[in-house]
């Protein structure tokens, strides 16, 4: 029985046996739905993540997990893909305060490739493109941070209720844990990346992988909420 504050080494062994249990519908779920969802992703990607949640649910309460699941969030397609839109301002905002510098940073560039102008030297684009690259990476640790108050909300959006509910749920569920979710999240977003360096391909092994890990994080998260829930009743019922 898990017990204890969330824990980066239980989640990934949780993970990592949840995927070792059922690799090929890990895998296969994923792909499937990453292509189906990423491929036409403002129409059916909301529905889409959300069938993947419950997939990976499944996989890791060892129940029979099937393709189908993938599709079975369709029958409430606005609740979905208002969830997957509500996300584009979220990470347009998190985003927002880097994109002009990242302008910026390109100018020199982009005057060195006037008419008659002198040839850049290479360390100058070494240099923009690594600031460029390190203002992607200050981005992406800004969405995460969100991501560890409302990166859950489509696993919630499985328990019913609209589209706020399920972001309310998710910030409700991680509460008190933000921080400590930002560096688990630190931590399992570079382990997703790190599959690129497998001849690119092995990201999406890493990925899926991290999916799994991802759904250990969430049904601890449930389990700390309900003994937090029992404390709380223990509490009002002693006074």
């Amino acid at each position: 029985m898990q017990t204890g504050p969330l824990s980066l080494k239980r989640a990934f062994s949780e993970g990592f046996a949840a995927f070792k249990k059922q690799p090929g519908m890990s895998l296969g779920g994923y792909l499937l739905g990453y292509f189906i969802g990423a491929g036409v992703w403002p129409f059916i990607g909301g529905p889409m993540a959300g069938g993947m949640c419950k997939l990976f649910l499944k996989i890791a309460r060892d129940e029979n997990a099937e393709i189908g699941d993938l599709f079975s969030c369709f029958k409430d397609f606005w609740k979905w893909t208002g969830i997957c839109w509500l996300w584009i301002p979220i990470q347009v905002a998190c985003y927002l305060p880097v994109i002009p510098l990242a302008i910026l940073n390109f100018m020199p560039l982009i005057l060195a490739d006037r008419p008659g102008a002198p040839e850049p030297p290479a360390t100058l684009v070494i240099r923009v493109f690594a600031v460029h690259f390190s203002l992607i990476f200050i981005g992406t640790l800004i969405f995460l941070a969100a991501a560890a108050k409302w990166g859950f909300a489509f696993f919630e959006g499985l328990s019913g209720g609209g589209v706020v509910d399920a972001f309310r749920r998710s910030s409700e569920l991680t509460k008190g844990n933000c921080l400590r979710l930002w560096f688990m999240l630190i931590v399992l977003y570079a382990f997703a990346m790190a599959g690129i360096f497998a001849c690119y391909f092995g990201a999406f092994v890493t990925m899926a992988i991290s999916m799994n890990i991802a759904t250990a994080i969430y049904l601890d998260l449930k389990r700390l909420q309900a003994e937090r829930s029992v404390v709380s009743q223990e509490i009002t019922s002693a006074e």
